[in-house]
């Protein structure tokens, strides 16, 4: 539902409606969407899946009596929504800080994408719906705009106490200590399928020691990777971590920017491509979700029994409008 032509419209539309369940709201410009907030309270009891799309947060408090809540996706680009941007942020910080305190008991997937910064970042709102998530949790998507110091080794420490079912993550790292935390969390979320991996421009994180890490720890569900623009991996810790996938699933392996490798990947990715120790290399601009196909689908992740019922509207990104190029075994020679 698009919520900038008429939100006094959708808001009445949404009053008599009964027992909703899913509830996807979209909009492209500013508005502060409380007239839609109000009428959320009212099906607190039902809602199931509630997904926000917009260049701007609006403002959605009521979500903290939504205790069913089985999936929360905020993708926005930005929080102003107001000229005043004083007034701005204090609306953000009463939504982020609503979401904080909130119990989620049946939560099992939780993407989280707001590009604005807050004192109350992203990482500690998910942090605290992770302890309140009931063990439920299947999927925990993070990105944002947050300083290195709201980055805390606690998120992982608890994601690895509470989130036993936790099948795909994507996790924020601001130093070589905190490799070992992640050690701790694959020892625990032994269902992982997935990880994306994010760190700082002016971080220098040792790739080789991740991948050491994912080898130490092989499992045979973790075999999808993202890594974003500003690790680095040597040839020979590369070849090591391919090598001890011969009895697993094929790897899947998504980058921001191919030259975190130091050696000409596509050739070295040739040999285990065909010996389907590889399934795709794929370059992209950013990471939207958890999708390691060519074509990026939210739904995926969302593991719903009925997606097509339950989510009226899935948008899907192909790789080649957003200039990824990827890399499959057809191209591999």
């Amino acid at each position: 539902m698009n919520y900038n032509a008429d939100e006094y419209g959708l808001a009445k539309l949404i009053n008599a409606q009964s027992g909703i369940t899913s509830l996807h709201l979209e909009s492209e410009k500013k508005g502060d969407g409380l007239m839609i907030n109000k009428e959320l309270e009212v099906h607190a009891s039902s809602l199931k899946h509630f997904i926000m799309e917009s260049p701007y947060l609006i403002s959605a408090t009521s979500l903290y009596s939504c205790i069913w809540l089985e999936t929360l996706k905020l993708d926005t680009k930005s929080y102003e929504r107001v000229i005043d941007l004083t007034t701005s942020t204090m609306l953000y910080e009463s939504f982020m800080n609503s979401l904080a305190s909130a119990t989620f008991p049946n939560l099992c997937n939780l993407h989280l994408r707001v590009l604005g910064y807050c004192p109350t970042s992203i990482l500690k709102v998910a942090e605290n719906l992770v302890v309140r998530s009931g063990g439920k949790l299947r999927s925990l998507f993070l990105h944002g705009i947050f300083k290195k110091e709201q980055v805390k080794p606690s998120l992982l420490q608890n994601i690895a106490k509470y989130c036993p079912k936790l099948k795909y993550l994507s996790v924020w790292i601001i130093s070589n200590d905190d490799i070992r935390y992640l050690e701790q969390l694959l020892s625990s979320c032994l269902l992982l399928k997935g990880i994306i991996v994010n760190t700082w421009p002016d971080v220098r994180i040792d790739g080789d020691e991740l991948l050491k890490l994912f080898k130490r720890r092989l499992s045979r569900k973790l075999c999808k990777f993202k890594f974003d623009d500003y690790l680095s991996f040597s040839l020979d810790h590369f070849l090591t971590f391919m090598n001890c996938w011969n009895q697993v699933d094929p790897l899947h392996i998504h980058v921001i920017d191919a030259s975190v490798f130091g050696f000409n990947c596509e050739r070295v990715c040739s040999s285990f491509g065909q010996r389907g120790i590889l399934k795709s290399f794929i370059e992209v601009n950013e990471f939207l979700n958890f999708s390691w196909d060519n074509v990026e689908v939210y739904c995926e992740c969302l593991e719903l029994d009925n997606p097509a019922r339950e989510i009226s509207q899935v948008y899907t990104r192909t790789a080649s409008k957003s200039g990824a190029r990827r890399i499959s075994n057809a191209d591999i020679i």
